[in-house]
């Protein structure tokens, strides 16, 4: 079951919703596939920025929702691989 969706500007991510599947993926508007997920829970969230996708699924599709992130959980931060994290005091 595929079902083409829209996130609406000031949205950060969406809520699907899913049951009888073995997967859940987003395809982006150019055809990449962004997120996949193989797990059987009935509801899996993937982080998007505003757009359009197509959500694929080989069970039935149920409820989608998008919501916004916390200010402070938007930023991102500098990763360096190589180094390992701060210590927390």
């Amino acid at each position: 079951m595929t079902k083409e969706i829209t996130v609406p500007k000031g949205k950060d991510y969406v809520s699907i919703s899913a049951s009888g599947h073995k997967y859940i993926s987003v395809i982006d508007a150019n055809g990449n596939q962004i997120f996949r997920s193989n797990s059987p829970a009935e509801t899996v969230t993937a982080a998007l920025g505003p757009g359009s996708y197509t959500v694929d699924t080989d069970g039935k599709l149920g409820k989608i929702d998008y919501g916004s992130l916390d200010e402070r959980h938007r930023a991102g931060r500098p990763m360096d691989a190589n180094s390992p994290p701060p210590q927390r005091t």
